[in-house]
């Protein structure tokens, strides 16, 4: 009676992603600040701040960078606006042009003043993209400027929990060095299939999964979601 199954068994074994117990560890050096998040056994989720070097120094290289641009760029305003070379040169051009018809300036003067003042927009020109080229420079400093700041928190990447804390609030730490361990919220369900039952499955198939630590518990529903295509050495079980 009832709906005649085609079952492949297979035994269970879960563990957390990625290969259970893992390292945090801060991209860049220094002291610490803040770590409150780390404390053993407290979880955290994705984008949480679980350590905080102190940023004073790089914050106030930032603002200082910053203000020294804008002074440079007020100064450049100021000049600009006031000119005085190419006012004088442009007046000069314009009296020249009037005493020539007048006949009292020759044509080769006139023409060396109007190279003159030539040579001064070609001047402003090259001032010009020097300063678009400082513009550009600065914004890429403070781009890495502010990553490297950003780099000095360590943000949490997806949900753990922490396992053992090697760091404490005003610890030196270096670049890279673990500061604590933390296991993965995600779980890794891998049934392992016997070869003479491996070819019977396929991607997307429904499974039912059983924990003998919850013997009263009823089956997981699971579907298969990856099959791994070599068996293992010693004992020639597929992965699934």
């Amino acid at each position: 009676r009832g709906a005649a199954v085609s079952a492949v068994p297979g035994s269970i074994e879960v563990s957390a992603d990625q290969g259970g117990v893992r390292p945090l560890k801060c991209e860049l050096g220094g002291r610490v600040e803040t770590c409150e998040a780390l404390t053993p056994d407290a979880r955290f989720k994705k984008g949480d701040v679980l350590l905080k070097l102190d940023s004073a120094d790089l914050e106030r290289e930032i603002a200082e960078t910053k203000r020294n641009f804008e002074s440079a760029q007020k100064e450049r305003e100021l000049l600009l606006a006031a000119n005085i070379e190419r006012k004088v040169a442009e007046e000069q051009l314009v009296n020249a042009k009037r005493l020539q018809q007048q006949g009292d300036v020759s044509a080769e003067t006139v023409k060396g003043l109007q190279r003159a003042l030539d040579a001064i927009d070609s001047k402003m020109k090259i001032e010009e993209f020097r300063n678009e080229k400082a513009k550009a420079d600065y914004a890429a400093l403070m781009d890495t400027k502010k990553i490297q700041l950003s780099r000095m928190s360590l943000i949490a990447q997806e949900d753990g929990i922490v396992k053992d804390v090697m760091v404490w609030e005003g610890a030196l730490i270096g670049a890279g060095v673990p500061v604590a361990t933390f296991v993965s919220n995600k779980r890794l369900v891998a049934a392992r299939i016997s070869e003479e039952n491996f070819g019977a499955i396929r991607l997307g198939q429904d499974a039912k999964v059983r924990l003998l630590s919850y013997p009263s518990e009823p089956a997981f529903n699971a579907k298969v979601s990856k099959i791994l295509s070599v068996a293992d050495e010693t004992t020639q079980r597929y992965t699934v």
